[in-house]
């Protein structure tokens, strides 16, 4: 056995899986393959690959060895491994019930690892108590809830330190000022009693730099002092360089196009205000005046909802106000 295709399922079974490898029988007759004891159902067999659907595992998330017996030969060498998951999607993971709907109290409990792979409803109340929720890299993910309590050993990943989230994966708090207050926790909260959270997304060399020239009024391309590992589509942040009045020339644009240098990026609309980078001196002080540039996207996102019942529209001040 060389390998194995997809390396994951579901606990409840069903899942279609392909081993490769060498020298297998031609006739299904003489092949059995197990994962952690239970059956894979062969399907179709050739001299380098099986394929087989997989049984129910009857306990929870476990990476078991795929074993291939040939009948009066022996089991097949070679090491793979079949990884059995509960996804937040499978109706086995909620014991044949649809997944959790709006407003459920959801609780994940008793060492079990669960695989977040949608994005949910929002929920009243996420509890993950000596349990793991992980959020699956194979796609985008966004968890909806109003508090999230992790106790006893329980496990919130959205990547890793070692094997950062790739995709997109957000987090959004709900709630409002007259939301319930947990004792000690609050309200809107993600509240952590002897457990762990970790978040940890596409590492940027940089999330600030400024310009290396001024990026004048019109232009859709500026130019940065520094190289930046940033990707088209992201938002960027270009700061004022005007005087106090100058705020609302604070601009945000979306990267069309980057340099392959890291330099030079291209907005998708031209600025409406001249952003300075200018070197100045006076007598022997050199001062340099550069207009800042953020990112602001990032892949992994924790933040809270708005609750337009309590915005407020204020007005801007007349033209030539003066504090």
């Amino acid at each position: 056995i060389t390998s194995v295709s997809p390396v994951r399922g579901g606990t409840g079974g069903g899942t279609t899986i392909t081993i490769n490898g060498n020298n297998f029988p031609t006739s299904g007759n003489a092949v059995t393959v197990t994962i952690a004891e239970s059956p894979c159902l062969v399907q179709t067999i050739t001299p380098t690959s099986i394929t087989c659907e997989t049984g129910s595992y009857k306990s929870r998330s476990v990476q078991a060895k795929v074993k291939v017996f040939i009948n009066s030969s022996g089991y097949a060498i070679g090491t793979v491994y079949f990884h059995y998951i509960d996804l937040w999607s499978s109706i086995w993971t909620w014991g044949g019930y649809q997944p959790p709907d709006v407003g459920t109290l959801v609780v994940v409990s008793d060492g079990v690892t669960v695989y977040l792979d949608i994005e949910t409803p929002i929920l009243k109340v996420l509890i993950i108590d000596n349990a793991t929720l992980i959020f699956d890299d194979s796609q985008d993910v966004t968890l909806n809830v109003e508090y999230i309590i992790i106790v006893n050993d329980g496990h919130l990943q959205v990547g890793t330190e070692s094997i950062p989230f790739r995709h997109r994966g957000v987090i959004t708090m709900y709630g409002q000022l007259r939301s319930i207050e947990l004792p000690i926790f609050g309200a809107k909260v993600l509240a952590v009693r002897a457990g762990t959270v970790d978040m940890h997304g596409i590492p940027n060399a940089l999330t600030w730099t400024k310009l290396r020239s001024t990026a004048y009024n019109g232009s859709s391309t500026i130019t940065l002092l520094e190289s930046v590992n940033w990707t088209v589509n992201s938002q960027i942040i270009i700061a004022t360089t005007g005087d106090r009045f100058s705020q609302k020339e604070t601009e945000i644009r979306q990267i069309t196009n980057i340099s392959s240098d890291g330099l030079t990026l291209i907005l998708d609309k031209p600025l409406q205000f001249t952003h300075l980078s200018e070197t100045q001196t006076w007598n022997s002080t050199t001062i340099e005046i550069r207009g800042e540039v953020g990112l602001l996207s990032h892949n992994v996102i924790f933040q809270g909802s708005v609750t337009e019942t309590w915005d407020e529209i204020i007005e801007t001040c007349p033209a030539g106000f003066n504090p």
